[in-house]
């Protein structure tokens, strides 16, 4: 229910932005979206629309449409100078256009066609209603993060190449679209300027009933035992929705909407428990459909959803979880961070349930009870119909495939190419949103060809594939950069005036052909999340959601073991290498082979790195990031370790791994399609600053090092592979206490005093593990945190006292080049 109302022309202006702050603060400085030159768009169309011509005179048609768009002085030049003139005057050329033609003016089903959904990873809590105290959870804790943002101190989000818009983020909270006559939605906002996010509510449906939360009292924020209090009592989380069947008498429907567009977000209580992977997607992405009580199918989950709702938080009894997001006003990638935020922050141990606060005052949650007629009725069952329709049209399937090879693949299985596209991100411009990739092209083509044909070898095929994969990351680059194809014809086609004539381009069916979207993909990539996707956009098409997968080595123990069993708990894929594969037999049995595979490696021998990284490959086609661990301790004096014993060592710590990283980057290069991947190459704090006693050690990690940052710096950025050295500090692992090599100490530096006798002390204490030494497992959360950055550092410096050595490093190393520079005057030859 919505009411229809008359879409101000100022709507998008309408919701504020948060008080001045970070958030907001690189918007002044961000470029307009440019508007590519009509030439070099009418050239990339060309290209695309080859492969899709069912005959060579079907393409000739459609080329010779295009050159007549782009003759000189032609219609396509006036619109383009149109086009050009309205970029001149506006801060977006195509922000109210695409509003309006993407969402706003679309009339099919937002739910299935056009609603996203992010399916949380499970979380254990020992508490006696697991899914209560979750969703108490997850409204403290995404009010605190409302809280955050409408102070403007949530850091904007970023890429490599600088800071991303934050536009849409005025249309995460307080907001809701709603119908607009004349057949265009708009989103309406109750966010008021200036407002510090001390107030506000929260709508919850259970069983189809709705009720008003006032998290807040008189600026102070329900604790989460409170939370779970009100939740539990007053909307009667346990109550038979079949009790009720007539809703209360309240003749002031109209107030009810009010209070639902302008609730802060939606919390959704569903009866159900979804216990595999398309379960809790299908629950989340249209809910449950059942028979109560014997009678025919109904779509009991949408009755337990408001959709026009930008974010809404779905809870199962089961204590599973997720978000659904409407996409009218504000992409994906928002919503992810949203949610890293939010979970996150309830993860941590630092998180604060709140403060409860005996005998307060809070206001309990409100029925909000319809009045509903007969023609109500009538309109909920019609609307029922078409939405079991359309949920039992869909299929869902969730495999282990490489996008991109995917993509092509399918194309193959068709032997024709049709529209196929992935979105890309726009927001390095002002108020950006997304563009169209295309996949299809001239070289997509040839590969295509060369498989049906007699007489192509593998190589040549192989190499076909390899050009394919990229030509789609040069689209790629272009459509981010705004020199896209498909929003500038689309600006073209709106820049006609009324009475003239669409070009004959527009109604050719090989354009159109090449834009119905059989396939839509993208990726969204957060450790929170399990299952996550959204529907085809065209009746015959596909909606594919894709994630990445792990290389561990060294995986035994310390930071191997936890690592390994972090990225499983966050659903990914791992490979796990290690010289005793017995020895995590407990997480064999936990995980299934097409999670977890384990591979008996000997990182010293060359030949087994090549082997596991063949094996990993045909066993899931691609690793995207490797973490290179492998390594151990040797304790003595430069001038006590015998050279077998120091060779030993330097053949894992720095060979092995200098052998991993080669096969590392073989695979990210040669296998992976399209190209990339993450190499995580395990240093230490000596790495920064050699220790006496581990001299040796020292300079085994200061070679790692050095190979390390001259690797990073051969690389071609267009193979999109980053390395990053981890400069761990102390931390409760085997490295420092089983795995230690300790060797007998020279008599001459046999003192108490002499710092290599204090360092052997301090690794005799048994007791300094459960002293001060740092926790692995919070370290690697950070490490997989930085996995998933698009531009991870060179470094990463962790730990207190690593942090410490690195900065008295800098400082000592700062003096002593002060303190002779000028010693290096006057030193060039006089010849």
């Amino acid at each position: 229910m919505a009411s229809n109302t008359t879409r101000p022309p100022n709507w998008k202006s309408q919701a504020p932005a948060p008080i001045p702050g970070e958030t907001f603060a690189a918007q002044p400085s961000l470029p307009r979206l440019p508007v590519p030159p009509l030439v070099q768009t009418l050239d990339k169309l060309t290209s695309t629309l080859r492969p899709i011509a069912y005959s060579a005179e079907e393409f000739q048609e459609v080329k010779q449409k295009i050159l007549e768009l782009g003759k000189a002085g032609g219609f396509g030049e006036t619109l383009q100078k149109r086009l050009e003139q309205r970029a001149s005057e506006r801060e977006h050329w195509l922000e109210e256009w695409w509003d309006d033609g993407g969402y706003l003016g679309y009339r099919d089903s937002v739910v299935v066609n056009v609603s996203y959904y992010y399916g949380f990873k499970s979380q254990p809590v020992q508490h006696l209603h697991p899914a209560l105290h979750r969703a108490a959870s997850l409204v403290r804790a995404s009010m605190l993060f409302r809280q955050q943002f409408k102070l403007g101190k949530v850091p904007p989000e970023r890429t490599r190449d600088g800071p991303l818009c934050m536009d849409t983020w005025r249309w995460m909270f307080d907001c809701c679209r709603i119908p607009g006559l004349g057949g265009f939605d708009w989103s309406v906002t109750y966010a008021k300027p200036g407002d510090e996010g001390t107030s506000g509510h929260v709508v919850v449906l259970r069983k189809g009933r709705f009720w008003k939360l006032e998290p807040w009292i008189d600026g102070r924020l329900l604790s989460v035992p409170e939370l779970e209090k009100y939740i539990f009592s007053q909307t009667s989380i346990y109550h038979n929705f079949d009790d009720y069947a007539l809703l209360a008498e309240d003749p002031k429907n109209a107030s009810i909407l009010t209070t639902i567009h302008s609730a802060a977000f939606v919390l959704c209580l569903d009866t159900e428990q979804p216990s595999s992977l398309v379960e809790h997607s299908r629950a989340l992405w249209h809910g449950s459909v059942t028979r109560p009580k014997g009678e025919g199918k109904v779509v009991l989950g949408l009755r337990n959803r408001w959709v026009d709702k930008p974010v809404q938080f779905i809870v199962f009894d089961n204590g599973e979880a997720g978000i659904m997001g409407e996409h009218s006003v504000m992409d994906g990638t928002p919503t992810v961070a949203l949610c890293d935020a939010v979970l996150d922050m309830i993860a941590s141990p630092e998180f604060s349930s709140g403060e409860i606060k005996a005998n307060a005052e809070a206001t309990l949650p409100q029925p909000l009870d319809w009045i509903v007629l007969p023609a109500t009725t009538k309109a909920i069952e019609t609307a029922e119909t078409a939405a079991l329709s359309l949920i039992e049209s869909q299929e869902m399937g969730i495999m282990i495939v490489q996008l991109a090879y995917a993509r092509l693949v399918r194309s193959l299985g068709q032997e024709r190419q049709g529209g196929t596209y992935e979105a890309a991100t726009t927001r390095r411009f002002f108020k950006g949103r997304t563009e169209a990739i295309r996949v299809v092209s001239e070289e997509s083509d040839r590969w295509v060809a060369s498989m049906g044909e007699d007489g192509v070898s593998a190589e040549e095929r192989k190499k076909l594939l390899k050009e394919a994969v990229k030509k789609h990351g040069d689209w790629a680059r272009m459509a981010g950069s705004g020199l896209g194809i498909d929003r500038h014809m689309l600006g073209l086609k709106l820049s006609l005036k009324d009475g003239e004539e669409l070009p004959a381009l527009y109604s050719d069916p090989v354009f159109k052909r090449s834009s119905n979207w059989v396939l839509s993909t993208s990726a969204i990539f957060s450790k929170h999340f399990g299952p996550y996707g959204w529907g085809e956009v065209v009746p015959e098409g596909f909606g594919v959601a894709y994630t990445t997968g792990f290389d561990v080595t060294g995986a035994s123990s310390g930071f191997g073991r936890c690592m390994t069993e972090l990225v499983l708990k966050n659903g990914e894929i791992v490979v796990a290498t290690l010289r005793k594969p017995e020895t995590i037999d407990d997480l064999k049995v936990q995980y299934s082979p097409d999670r977890l595979l384990i591979l008996k490696l000997d990182v010293t021998k060359p030949d087994e790195i090549a082997a596991s990284f063949a094996i990993a490959k045909q066993a899931f086609g691609r690793i995207d990031v490797v973490f290179n661990n492998a390594g151990y301790t040797v304790l003595g004096e430069v001038e006590s370790v015998p050279d077998d014993v120091a060779r030993a060592m330097f053949d894992v710590n720095f060979w092995g791994a200098a052998h991993v990283s080669q096969e590392a980057i073989k695979a990210f290069r040669d296998t992976n399609q399209p190209r990339g991947g993450r190499l995580l190459n395990v240093s230490s704090m000596v790495g920064i600053k050699a220790l006496p006693a581990l001299g040796f050690y020292s300079a085994a990690k200061h070679a790692l090092e050095g190979m390390s940052e001259g690797l990073a710096g051969d690389l071609d950025p267009e193979w999109n592979i980053r390395v990053t050295i981890l400069e761990l500090g102390g931390y409760r692992t085997k490295a420092g206490t089983e795995s230690m090599v300790r060797t007998e100490q020279h008599s001459a530096y046999n003192k108490p005093a002499l710092a290599p006798s204090v360092i052997r002390a301090y690794v005799a204490n048994p007791g300094r593990g459960r002293n001060g030494s740092q926790d692995p497992n919070k370290a690697s959360i950070k490490i997989f945190d930085l996995s998933l950055l698009q531009d991870p550092p060179l470094r990463l410096v962790l730990g207190k006292d690593a942090v410490a050595a690195g900065k008295a490093q800098v400082a000592s190393f700062s003096s002593e080049i002060k303190k002779y520079e000028e010693w290096s005057e006057n030193l060039y030859s006089e010849d």
